[in-house]
């Protein structure tokens, strides 16, 4: 469970759900006869939830192929943001520092619906912490609280 705050003082919880690793030197070759791959190429799902209202979110790191850079795919309750470039930078949070910040803006997300369907305006996740702050598009930011 990670807990967090808004500068109004509301709280809340975020819960992984689930952890999944995968490689491609799996000891099952899920492409049946097909050509394995021979590089080792991993990747990573989590899935968590917010509580108390209990909205999805997913982030997934993704190699696609030892040419190519590592990428993120995510979303936090609708609206997924698909093959971003790694592109750190960093986020002061109390008194952390953290300069491993992966930086997602719903702002760029490509959809039918009308950008008001998305709540979240921007969330930021640490390599090290995971999800650190989220910002809804009333300017409502919820920060990690780190105690």
């Amino acid at each position: 469970m990670m807990y967090f705050r808004s500068q109004n003082g509301d709280v809340d919880s975020v819960k992984i759900l689930v952890i999944y690793i995968c490689n491609s030197l799996d000891p099952i070759n899920w492409a049946y006869f097909n050509t394995s791959n021979r590089d080792y190429i991993a990747g990573v799902d989590v899935d968590y939830a917010l509580y108390p209202n209990n909205e999805r979110g997913s982030m997934c790191v993704r190699k696609i192929s030892k040419d190519r850079p590592v990428v993120f795919s995510s979303f936090l309750i609708k609206g997924w943001l698909y093959k971003i470039p790694i592109k750190m930078t960093s986020l002061k949070i109390d008194s952390i520092t953290m300069n491993d910040i992966m930086f997602f803006d719903n702002g760029k997300i490509e959809s039918d619906n009308s950008k008001d369907s998305i709540p979240i305006l921007s969330y930021s996740w640490s390599k090290k912490y995971g999800l650190v702050q989220y910002t809804f598009q009333d300017g409502t930011v919820f920060s990690r609280i780190f105690e």
